[in-house]
């Protein structure tokens, strides 16, 4: 049962893995972190990325460690957890 569950646990984490991969090094998320911080570009891309990726919530941190931006489902009655 052990072997089981680290297989999902690795499934899973690679959902993750693949949902900073493909944001880290985007040049709209950049410049969103470092220049203009606008929440409707983020309720759009970074928003929608919940679903997409099945994720519960997302931190979006800047250079100096500061919050810049944070949405989650975990009030949805459909979140991914169930």
């Amino acid at each position: 049962m052990e072997t089981a569950f680290g297989k999902l646990v690795e499934l899973k984490k690679q959902e993750v893995y693949s949902f900073v991969d493909n944001y880290t090094y985007w040049d709209d998320m950049v410049n969103f972190v470092t220049i203009n911080q606008n929440g409707s570009w983020a309720a759009e891309n970074i928003d929608t990325a919940i679903t997409d990726f099945k994720v519960n919530s997302i931190w979006v941190y800047g250079i100096d460690g500061s919050p810049v931006y944070f949405v989650n489902n975990l009030n949805d009655t459909k979140v991914w957890t169930k």
